[in-house]
């Protein structure tokens, strides 16, 4: 076969690849969002679009207390009313533009799939730039494409899987652009990839990591032509205008160059979110972090991460040193990170998994030059494609119990709060959020009320009970109708003890377990109650 007709046929499987992946992407995406950080990439996005930016109004703010959000809107500013994303903006401005673009908000909910298919034909490009086989591309897509992380995360609406398309692409074009032929468009793909890469800055600001990985690519195979050959400069000059951007808006978002949404000041946890002892130990939300990174690789990938070592000699040079710092760059992190990459949180790998799929897509090509002959490697690459493809049953039963469960929790709040008044406010530390989003009910997030205090180790608990209490008694006297969801296993949060002390409950509904929260027949308790000091006034 000759090179340029094995080329044609990788293509062509690549297409064939992307159209199927697309299909089985956007037929299985979620079309309701039910996880408070999706529920708030897509409110924001809404807003986006609707030219009301990053911001959650809700009167009640105004009127009662700093109290009712969504649990993504948690950054407050002195002397606005309003609660901002707590999310860096890049993934919002996507979901945004698909919403403004398309004119729905259905669209929220195909820029995932969207950038799933990016990340695979990112990892396409890095595999074949960096081997110069057609085939490394395609298997390292292939593989990309089979693992469940992708499907879950491409079909809902996360950053990670945007932050992984984008530093595949950025990877792509910035080897591309030192390639001998790429000739005077040199200087625009390298521009391209760092306007890219920068992009990803603001999407999560956990990619500046990979940053490194990059400069240290440049300088182990370019050297002294790093400062002769001024068409390299523009990917640098780019992403390096973006570190350099993100202090500038953290200060006019977050009020600070070194404040962000993580920061105690707007609420992060009263702990540190990397410690070595998470690698291993136990962390406040979890920990044994390390091991969790491997866990969620090989449900990924399997065997098939026997081929990353035999994939990283068989990549040139540039490619190899950039996918194995990216990789490391991008993985590191994590293990010390308190919160362990399994479960919803492996979403945290997904920006490394293209590099890692790279790497194993060369490890296949290099395990087929080994067969004795064409037949051999055509046999092989069949067993892999039906292997792959024996995981997609799986894959997809996964996704339609996603989605029955998640209708079935969309009608279950829909039918709570039709049974309220239109004006009713809830307290609901699990439902939060799906309430005002599917129920279009104001909600008292009390979760936001105790002040991260990290030279103590604690929250500002005392503070929960008079400020809750205190913004109960004035949606009463206000004439608006409070209710309580009981949780299950009662949280951290739980107010469900003092409420019975100062106020009659009375149960509405049984599945869940709700109240309305009516007046005392006496206030004399209210005495013995501290100060309130409310957040922002």
């Amino acid at each position: 076969m000759t090179e340029r007709r094995s080329a044609t046929l990788a293509q062509g499987a690549l297409l064939v690849l992307l159209l199927l992946a697309g299909w089985a992407y956007v037929g299985l995406r979620q079309r309701q969002p039910t996880i408070s950080d999706t529920i708030g990439y897509v409110v924001a996005g809404r807003g986006l679009a609707q030219g009301n930016g990053l911001a959650y109004d809700d009167p009640l703010n105004e009127e009662i207390g700093p109290y009712f959000t969504l649990y993504a809107f948690g950054v407050t500013r002195p002397g606005d009313a309003r609660f901002f994303l707590g999310f860096p903006p890049g993934y919002p401005l996507l979901v945004g533009a698909g919403i403004w673009l398309a004119g729905t908000d259905a669209a929220a909910f195909l820029v995932s799939p969207l950038l799933a298919l990016l990340a695979l034909l990112g990892a396409w490009g890095l595999a074949w730039t960096a081997t110069g086989s057609p085939w490394a591309g395609f298997w390292a897509a292939a593989l990309l494409a089979s693992t469940p992380t992708l499907w879950r995360f491409g079909t809902e609406p996360w950053s990670d899987v945007a932050a992984a398309a984008l530093a595949a692409l950025a990877a792509w074009l910035y080897l591309r652009s030192r390639r001998p032929g790429a000739g005077p468009r040199r200087g625009w793909l390298a521009a391209l990839g760092g306007v890219l890469l920068g992009y990803s800055f603001f999407v999560r600001y956990a990619m500046v990591a990979v940053l490194p990985a990059f400069a240290l690519a440049e300088l182990l195979t370019a050297r002294a032509r790093v400062w002769s050959e001024r068409w390299r400069w523009p990917f640098f000059a780019l992403a390096t205008l973006a570190v350099l951007g993100l202090p500038l808006f953290n200060q006019l978002y977050y009020g600070g160059f070194n404040l962000t949404s993580y920061s105690p000041e707007h609420g992060w946890y009263p702990w540190p979110a990397f410690s070595f002892d998470y690698a291993l130990g136990a962390s406040p939300v979890g920990g044994r972090s390390l091991p969790a990174i491997g866990e969620t690789l090989w449900a990924g990938f399997g065997l098939a991460l026997l081929l990353m070592l035999p994939g990283l000699a068989r990549l040139r040079r540039p490619g190899r040193a950039l996918v194995l710092g990216a990789v490391l760059c991008l993985l590191v992190p994590y293990a010390f990170y308190a919160f362990a990459a399994r479960e919803v949180n492996a979403r945290f790998l997904l920006p490394a998994l293209p590099f890692l799929a790279a790497a194993m897509g060369a490890g296949v090509v290099w395990l087929g030059e080994r067969l004795p002959a064409s037949r051999w490697r055509l046999l092989a690459g069949l067993a892999l494609a039906l292997a792959l493809i024996a995981l997609l049953p799986a894959r997809v039963q996964a996704l339609r119990q996603r989605n029955a469960s998640t209708g079935a929790l969309v009608d279950q709040v829909r039918d709570l709060a039709a049974d309220t008044p239109a004006d009713a406010v809830y307290l609901s530390y699990a439902l939060n959020d799906h309430l005002v989003y599917f129920g279009g009910r104001s909600t008292l997030n009390y979760r936001r009320i105790p002040r991260s205090l990290p030279g103590d180790g604690r929250y500002e608990m005392e503070q929960l009970e008079p400020c809750v209490v205190e913004a109960i008694d004035a949606l009463l006297a206000a004439g608006r109708p409070v209710f309580y969801v009981a949780d299950p296993d009662s949280p951290f949060w739980g107010t469900l003890p003092f409420l019975v002390d100062h106020f009659r409950l009375t149960p509405t509904s049984a599945a869940p377990s709700v109240y309305a929260v009516r007046a005392p027949d006496s206030v004399a308790s209210r005495s013995a109650l501290a100060a309130c000091r409310s957040r922002g006034q």
